[in-house]
């Protein structure tokens, strides 16, 4: 869910919503004394200040001690140190981690486990943080305060961001940077504290030190308000009242009569004036752990959400953790989730899980745990190591990914021998760049390929028929073309959705306008396919974080979404997790009555007719529905792979499925008209054939598409380069525009486009250049607080002997906020182009490394350089449409 360039900021700071990593309001980080931050929940007011417990380390580590790592390679050297007036000294080397967003050294208070904190009265632990910048050249550091009482429930969850430009000289080379963490207290004693030290992308390799460790209380203002609207009684949905479909045609022929219920059951709703109401982590993440509800939305309005989002990562711990009693029985995580959710099944909750999965490649590199690989840790956004490819069929890390599926299946497994049907959503939001299956790390067919073999390997192989298979680019879209861009196909496919994010609202902007342009174009597209739309995930971003306590600009956005979600044809829509009180997507309470400023207006959005929770949706069990398949036949290509250059004889290979009798492979030109066509031979579920070498170099040079067709149908199509030899290699070169052959389509797949809501943006070729035989036209549209740009994935190129980028660009004389951005290690670095753009005489720039920012405060490393972006930003409130023109863009060595 950002990007602004700053849309490409949006998507990588809302990855952290996975984990509760986000800098919050309620943390004051190297900040003046007299900076009023709002605190979490419960701190309405300090009845009376406990004294402060100071740990006095230096001489010994006063009772801490080292707790473990986690997703850190090796361990860390803890002790004591007279450094800075005493400190505790970490020994730390984060170089083999340096991917990683979230790398985390445990210090662990051993003495509350044998005598335990009461920690009623205290809502502050403060310390000094010194450390070397000469140590590190790229990322930063966060921080984890985590603390469970004697019973074993979590009582302080924090996790701030450290901005590390706030240290001040310490002598010798060091920084120090004064924290303050604030937390609820609670009326408890701790008989666990754990204070980790998160290494955020970075290369730092030294020691650290904390000191002036001390917990504390400070009096500061809460930010809440009174709850001024009460939950009314809502209706039950009758089934009767929809317009349910006798027949539902499936992904999986073989579905469960609750799976097909249920889509039926949603089909119905979105036809309706309704909608339900999702919230990822419903059961198991919560802001208000001092309240009795067992969800935040039950605190506020007596019930659940109707669709209850899953995500695996909490089959691998990171979002889910067992208690030492568990551990003890031997449950595993699995069986725990299962065992929060199939109660909530059956009292109408419709479950829903997305994978926010490992990098494949970096789990293969690790050791084996009782013979299992680990997938621990966080690393969807570590795009490294052509993971899409390799984890295909044939692929060396083809057996980890089905390791990682086995693992999914075991939970699902349980939810169907429940008769719980489950919408799967995998390798959502591909269009992106931000995910190692985004549009910049793979081809549209590798893309399409393996959310096919992830599939039929769930159904085929581990036989579970009680999933609906979800598919969820990111928004705003802007028509079929766009949405179909990496589409797996009818036979694949149930839930037609997207995940569209409401970055810092502003009271009057048009994002709500593009929100329903996009729900247009969803419901238009899953009604010619018979499919279920839906808003899969959805949410306003404030910043680095997702909303905040105070501030909030759109107290009754749930109510202005609801109002275009429910005459669009929407089944539901989703927001995400409520991790704690710096990282949630939705209001939550404090105290009975009191609660986050955006309460009232939710309350009120649950009193509407229109919305439907879980106590007030309809028993859809109860429904007559058969089931079918989607497609009584298909196929689909796995050679060529799109994109793919043909210079001599062309083999052929598709997967088939269901009744595929009638199979043959066909070439077209980009307009559709026949060139060459192959009878297939078929044998066990795979069709091949081959285009000898004179048939292609008969067809000339050309942008041309391989098909292949089933039962007299076009089952796939993969585009491909007929006798066009590839361009010398030259990593220093972004793009002249010379080896697109004319072919828009072609120089479209090679550009990733990311916009803002309402906003377009259309690579073109064009004749206004700097050379050669063709230049960029970079034609966008940007309306208020708008943004359009594009991507292009540089695979990690190696400029360390440049220290430059340089282009031509003709500008359009708008005076819009032009960006150029680079990629390097995860991290955007970016140089505002703003006055240039006010001109428009067409001239060469040349950008010094320098001068490019990192948005994390990191280093560019010219050795790893991963994409090259061009961004527009609206400046004022006039939408703007225009054309700008780019050509020969490369690293130099000034």
């Amino acid at each position: 869910m950002k990007i602004k360039g700053e849309k490409h900021l949006m998507r990588k700071n809302w990855l952290k919503k996975i984990i509760p990593l986000t800098l919050s309001a309620g943390i004051m980080v190297g900040v003046p004394a007299f900076t009023q931050p709002v605190l979490p929940v419960g701190i309405a007011s300090v009845a009376e200040a406990a004294a402060p417990v100071q740990w006095n380390v230096g001489k010994d580590l006063a009772g801490w001690k080292f707790g473990g790592v986690w997703a850190y390679s090796g361990e860390p050297e803890v002790a004591a140190d007279s450094a800075f007036g005493g400190s505790i000294r970490v020994g730390t080397d984060f170089t083999n981690n340096v991917n990683d967003s979230w790398s985390e050294v445990k210090l662990e208070n051993g003495s509350v486990a044998e005598k335990p904190l009461a920690i009623n009265g205290y809502n502050t632990l403060s310390f000094n943080l010194y450390f070397n910048p000469a140590a590190m050249t790229q990322g930063g550091f966060k921080l984890k305060l985590y603390a469970k009482a004697t019973d074993e429930r979590e009582v302080i969850n924090a996790c701030p961001d450290l901005d590390i430009s706030q240290a001040k000289d310490a002598g010798n080379g060091m920084k120090c940077l004064p924290v303050q963490v604030n937390f609820a207290p609670a009326d408890v004693s701790v008989s666990y504290l754990c204070l980790s030290i998160v290494g955020s992308c970075t290369d730092y390799k030294g020691d650290l030190y904390v000191g002036q460790l001390k917990l504390s209380t400070e009096k500061v203002p809460d930010g809440y308000v009174d709850a001024k609207v009460a939950a009314k009684k809502q209706d039950k949905v009758q089934l009767g009242q929809l317009a349910l479909p006798g027949r539902a045609a499936l992904t999986d022929a073989k579905a469960t009569p609750e799976t097909a219920k249920l889509f039926a059951y949603l089909k119905g709703i979105a036809q309706s004036d309704k909608v339900l109401y999702g919230h990822q982590n419903e059961l198991h993440k919560k802001v208000a752990k001092n309240l009795p509800g067992a969800s935040d939305t039950e605190d506020m309005v007596g019930d659940h959400a109707a669709v209850m989002g899953l995500d695996s990562l909490a089959l691998t711990g990171n979002e889910l953790a067992l208690t030492d009693d568990e551990k003890a029985r031997g449950v595993t995580l699995s069986e725990k989730l299962a065992g929060i959710y199939i109660p909530a099944a059956k009292k109408g909750a419709i479950l829903t899980m997305s994978m926010h999965l490992p990098n494949f490649a970096e789990v293969a590199k690790r050791p084996k745990i009782n013979g299992k690989y680990d997938f621990s840790g966080y690393s969807p956004n570590n795009l490294e190591g052509s993971v899409v490819q390799r984890i295909l069929p044939g692929g060396d890390l083809n057996e980890v990914y089905r390791a990682y599926l086995d693992m999914v299946a075991e939970f699902d497994g349980k939810l169907q021998a429940a008769d719980v049907p489950l919408i799967f959503r995998p390798f959502h939001e591909n269009n992106g760049s931000w995910f190692w299956w985004g549009a910049s790390s793979c081809t549209p067919s590798e893309y399409k390929n393996i959310f096919r073999y992830t599939v039929e390997y769930l159904r085929d192989v581990k036989g579970l028929h009680n999933m609906l298979y979800a598919y969820s680019p990111g928004g705003p879209l802007v028509d079929e073309a766009d949405y179909l861009s990496r589409y797996p196909g009818d036979a694949f496919i149930d839930v037609i959705g997207f995940d569209m994010y409401h970055r810092d609202p502003a009271k009057e902007d048009m994002w709500m306008e593009g929100f329903a342009q996009t729900m247009q174009v969803v419901a238009d597209f899953a009604k010619k396919r018979d499919k279920v739309a839906a808003v899969t995930e959805c949410g306003m971003l404030y910043g680095n974080s997702a909303l905040v306590v105070k501030g909030n600009t759109r107290l009754d956005w749930w109510n202005e979404a609801m109002a275009r979600i429910a005459p669009q044809d929407m089944a539901y829509f989703l927001t995400w997790s409520n991790f704690d009180d710096t990282n949630f997507d939705q209001p939550y309470m404090v105290e009975k009555k009191r609660g986050q400023e955006l309460i009232n207006g939710f309350i009120d959005f649950y009193n509407k007719p229109e919305s439907v929770f879980m106590k007030d949706s309809a028993d859809f069990t109860k429904a007559s529905v058969t089931a079918a398949a989607a497609k009584e036949g298909y196929g689909y290509l796995l050679a060529p792979n799109s994109y793919s250059r043909v210079l001599e004889n062309l083999p052929l290979s598709a997967k088939l499925g269901g009744k595929a009798d009638d199979v043959k492979f066909v070439i077209t030109d980009r307009q559709g008209r026949k060139l060459a066509e192959a009878a297939a031979q078929v044998n066990k579920g795979t069709a091949k054939a081959e285009f000898a070498k004179d048939v292609i170099n008969g067809l000339g040079a050309l942008v041309a598409n391989v098909e292949v067709l089933v039962n007299g149908e076009v089952s796939d199509s993969v585009p491909v380069l007929l006798n066009m030899t590839a361009p010398a290699a030259n990593p220093l070169l972004v793009d002249d525009f010379d080896g697109y052959y004319g072919d828009n389509g072609l120089l479209g797949g090679t550009y990733n486009a990311n916009t803002g809501s309402g906003c377009t943006v259309a690579p073109q070729l064009s004749q206004e250049k700097n050379g050669g035989d063709s230049g960029l036209a970079f034609r966008y549209s940007i309306n208020k607080g708008g943004y359009a740009g594009i991507v292009k994935s540089l695979k990690k190129a190696d400029w360390s002997s440049c220290d430059a980028i340089q282009l031509w660009v003709k500008p359009d004389g708008k005076g819009q906020k032009l960006i150029i951005q680079l990629n390097s290690n995860g991290e955007d670095f970016e140089v505002d182009l703003s006055k240039l753009a006010a001109t428009t005489e067409a001239q060469v720039i040349t950008l010094p490394f320098a001068d490019f920012k990192g948005k994390n405060g990191g280093t560019f490393d010219a050795s790893a350089v991963n994409h090259f972006g061009i961004y527009c930003n609206t400046i004022g409130s006039e939408t703007v449409d225009s054309v700008m023109y780019f050509d020969s863009i490369k690293a130099v060595k000034q």
